[in-house]
Parts: C-alpha cells; sequence; structure tokens
C-alpha cells in the first residue's frame, strides 16, 4: 500500500494484485501445503489418505509439466499433468490452491484456459476426478472444455468423485 495525497487529502491506494504464473520448485509446494483451501485438502485426503504437503510432494515428483500461479509472488494455486504411463497419450490433470486466489479470480480464470490447453499439448486425454461436493471446481473444469462424465465412489474414504475428461483431437 502507498499514500497519496490528493486535494489536500490522504488516500490510501492498495497495491494492484498482480497474477503470474511460473515453474514451480518445493518452495512453492512447502507454501501452498500450508496455505492450502481446506475443499482441496478435504479432496485431497478422500483421494488419496494423504496430507497435503505429501500430496503435492508426489504431484512435483511425478509431473512433467508442472507450474505455480502467484499473486503479487506469493503461491496461490499449483497445477501438472501426471503422465498416465499405463495408457498412452494420457495424463492426470490437477490443481489445488490457497484462498490467496480469490483475489484474482477472474485474471486466475482468463489465463487458465491457455494453461490448460499447454497442459493437454501432448496429450490425447487430460482427466481425473474431483469431489463432489467441490461445486466451485465443477464450474472451473466446464469453462475450460472439460467434461464431466460420472458420479463415481473413489478414493481411499469411498466417497462421491465425478470422473472428468478433455479430449485433444489434434494429438
Amino acid at each position: 500500500m502507498r499514500l497519496v495525497q490528493q486535494s489536500g487529502k490522504r488516500s490510501i491506494i492498495q497495491k494492484q494484485k498482480e497474477y503470474s504464473v511460473i515453474p514451480c520448485t518445493l518452495e512453492h509446494i512447502k507454501h501452498i501445503a500450508d496455505n492450502i483451501r481446506q475443499e482441496d485438502k478435504d479432496e485431497l485426503y478422500a483421494a488419496s489418505g494423504k496430507f497435503p504437503l505429501h500430496a503435492l510432494l508426489h504431484g512435483y515428483t511425478h509431473s512433467d509439466y508442472l507450474k505455480v500461479g502467484c499473486v503479487n509472488e506469493t503461491p496461490v494455486c499449483v497445477f501438472g499433468t501426471v503422465p498416465v504411463l499405463e495408457i498412452p497419450n494420457t495424463a492426470l490433470a490437477w490443481m489445488v490452491a490457497t484462498d490467496g486466489l480469490l483475489n484474482v479470480s477472474f485474471k486466475f480464470a482468463r489465463e487458465s484456459q491457455k494453461y490448460a490447453d499447454e497442459m493437454q499439448h501432448n496429450y490425447k486425454l487430460l482427466y481425473n476426478f474431483v469431489d463432489a461436493r467441490n461445486t466451485v471446481h465443477h464450474r472451473w473444469l466446464r469453462w475450460l472444455g472439460f467434461t464431466i462424465i460420472r458420479k463415481i465412489k473413489h478414493g481411499v474414504l469411498d466417497k462421491d468423485f465425478y470422473e472428468f475428461a478433455r479430449v485433444n483431437n489434434y494429438v
């Protein structure tokens, strides 16, 4: 924030929130694990039985595409693709965030289409599962061109999840 004088009055002007996407580091993973949205924490645990840091370290070590979104250089989301070795041209698409993402939700939404396309560049199929309780994620996935396929019991807690997928016809 900075103090500005206008017509004899002092005003406080908030620093503009800048959103950037950069390669992910271990420090970013730690920050996001420590500040993860409760909804994402619940989803990770229901799916894998892992706490955020352990789940994110798995994503960090297995992803072939890995980026972090930052607001004024503070990590607010991490996303990537993990190749599915058993199925050629297929990867799991994933993302988790902190509540800090809410500060740039419109900028994030505009930019996310570009990164979804980048994630899919080398894959015919991107897919994964999303917690059925997380309706914000469902809308965002549809915005990115993913299709919600079906509702199934999934994960170590056998909770309701939706399977989602996005096909690239040009690979």
